[in-house]
């Protein structure tokens, strides 16, 4: 199946209430590391995404409202997936391949850009929307050209004025490590430090193994289908603090 982007006419004939969800992940070269298990801290994220579709597919609601688009960054941010509803994707066509550097800031930018574009779309279409959703996945500090501090800060900036403003939920995820291995502790430290400043509300979360992926993308198409069933609710991130946060 084609990830190619339908323009606005999915918004002609499916008119659901739409919740935007923006996935932006690390796919640097780093991210073929394995960390002492059996797949590569990029496939654990692919499981991971496939799970994500499936628990959304479950409900009649979110299989048709929640809007998923995937944002990869290497040394330039690039469009995976544009938004698509869970009738119209298919996990297996998600192709993500590491390579490059880690440009985290501009990934992160391209996220907003797209998720903006989309808010306009619904508008201009007429459709109700739900404050979207941003989850950020990397398993370092950024890593790209001169500018990527600069890019970096005005990302963190943007990202949390608008969690500030509830225009936005954001979730921060770190994405593997090796107890012991003091030259990875260093890394989680810088990590912990980048990844922090995107959001006032929610510490990263750590993932390594296989569970802890299945557990928090499980628990990611759960929070999306409760919000879409009701907008007031408050997320309830108790069952995620007990994960070594970062």
């Amino acid at each position: 199946m084609s990830n190619s982007y339908l323009g606005d006419d999915d918004l002609i004939f499916n008119t659901s209430s739409r919740i935007p969800v923006c996935l932006c992940i690390d796919t640097s070269g780093s991210m073929d590391q394995y960390d002492d298990t059996d797949t590569s801290r990029i496939e654990r994220v692919k499981k991971g995404v496939a799970q994500f579709y499936a628990e959304l597919r479950e409900n009649d609601l979110t299989k048709y409202s929640a809007e998923v688009a995937i944002v990869g960054f290497s040394t330039t941010p690039y469009i995976v997936q544009d938004f698509k509803t869970m009738d119209l994707v298919d996990a297996a066509s998600v192709n993500l391949i590491p390579h490059g550097k880690g440009d985290l800031g501009k990934g992160v930018l391209k996220a907003l850009e797209l998720l903006q574009g989309r808010k306009e779309s619904y508008k201009r279409n007429g459709i109700d929307y739900y404050q979207p959703w941003l989850i950020i996945m990397t398993d370092g500090r950024p890593t790209g050209e001169e500018n990527t501090m600069a890019d970096l800060r005005q990302a963190q900036q943007k990202v949390t004025e608008m969690e500030k403003s509830k225009k936005l939920t954001v979730i921060p995820v770190f994405i593997g490590r090796t107890e012991g291995d003091s030259e990875l502790s260093e890394i989680d430290s810088k990590a912990d430090k980048y990844l922090s400043g995107f959001s006032q509300k929610n510490a990263p979360l750590q993932l390594s193994s296989g569970e802890k992926f299945s557990r928090f993308f499980e628990w990611l198409g759960k929070s999306v289908s409760i919000v879409t069933s009701d907008s007031d609710v408050e997320l309830d991130f108790a069952d995620l603090t007990d994960w070594d946060e970062i």
